[in-house]
């Protein structure tokens, strides 16, 4: 998959649309991302990993945990999102 521009770019990472990737997660060289998938914070995808689209991953290694509805994958991400800047609030100097 995408073996051409492996070649090119050998650190490549493809991260597909409708992703998310949380605060302080890792994606290691030459890994692959699929559409509508979340990777929760402080996760490590490892070297050639690929993440299956609809998914939600966590851990380290990352591990899928869950199928993701793509039609409530909107309204998750921007509960997280909302999350992110509420605690983003507690660390104000």
């Amino acid at each position: 998959m995408h073996t051409h521009l492996q070649l090119e770019y050998p650190d490549l990472k493809l991260i597909l649309k409708s992703c998310f990737s949380g605060i302080g997660s890792i994606l290691l060289d030459n890994c692959v991302v699929g559409s509508n998938t979340i990777v929760a914070a402080g996760s490590v995808v490892l070297e050639k990993t690929i993440l299956e689209p609809n998914s939600l991953y966590a851990g380290i290694p990352a591990k899928r945990i869950k199928t993701i509805d793509p039609r409530r994958l909107e309204s998750m991400i921007g509960r997280i999102a909302r999350d992110y800047v509420t605690y983003a609030g507690w660390y104000k100097e």
